[in-house]
């Protein structure tokens, strides 16, 4: 008849030790499976870090960009006058220089004094201000009234809109005047300024 007891201590011994590995085996996988969660977790973080980084650099870049332009912008409407007491002589001249340019037959302007029209947009502690000047001109053709105009803003004389615009033919009999006038024009146009409203009224910089 066996003896149970001997057996028994005898297998005791082995299933200890594979309990053991086994055991060893389970936190091994345990530890290596977090592990790669936590590989897993930092690489994603990583990513989005990195994306994020990309992100603030083209909106750095992207502001930088707008800052500059508008920084050239702003100096552009400060070299036309747009700031501070209108320059009215300014103004004139550079209609009467841009229609003997623009081979204008004959000009006649005046220019109002200016006024503050209701604001569309906070201005702060400055108020826009605008000066009506009216023109009548006689020109060859009407693509000469663009012309005018074109060249009128590319001197930088400040900031102005054409409010309105008649044209007028001259009766020639059906025959094309080539040296003189066959269409007339009366026009209007705003010159704006921005200007503290202590300084407000009719400014003369020139």
């Amino acid at each position: 008849m066996p003896n149970y007891k001997v057996i028994v201590t005898e297998l005791k011994r082995p299933l200890i030790q594979n309990g053991i590995i086994l055991g060893s085996l389970v936190t091994l996988l345990t530890a290596g499976y977090l592990y790669s969660e936590s590989i897993e977790t930092q690489r994603q973080m990583s990513q989005q870090n990195l994306e994020q980084t990309e992100r603030d650099y083209r909106n750095a870049v992207s502001s930088t960009e707008i800052l500059r332009s508008e920084s050239a912008r702003f100096a552009a409407l400060r070299d036309g006058g747009f700031f501070g007491p209108e320059p009215r002589l300014r103004w004139i001249e550079d209609v009467r220089e841009t229609a003997i340019e623009s081979k204008v037959v004959s000009i006649r302007y005046s220019l109002e004094p200016r006024h503050a029209p209701p604001p569309k947009a906070p201005t702060g502690s400055y108020v826009l201000y605008a000066s009506t000047m009216k023109l009548d001109m006689e020109l060859r053709h009407e693509d000469d009234l663009f012309d005018f105009f074109n060249a009128l803003q590319a001197r930088n004389s400040g900031l102005f809109k054409v409010t309105e615009c008649n044209l007028g033919l001259y009766d020639t009999k059906g025959i094309l005047n080539l040296h003189g006038a066959n269409v007339k024009a009366s026009c209007s146009l705003e010159w704006y300024t921005l200007d503290k409203p202590e300084s407000g009224g009719t400014g003369q910089a020139s």
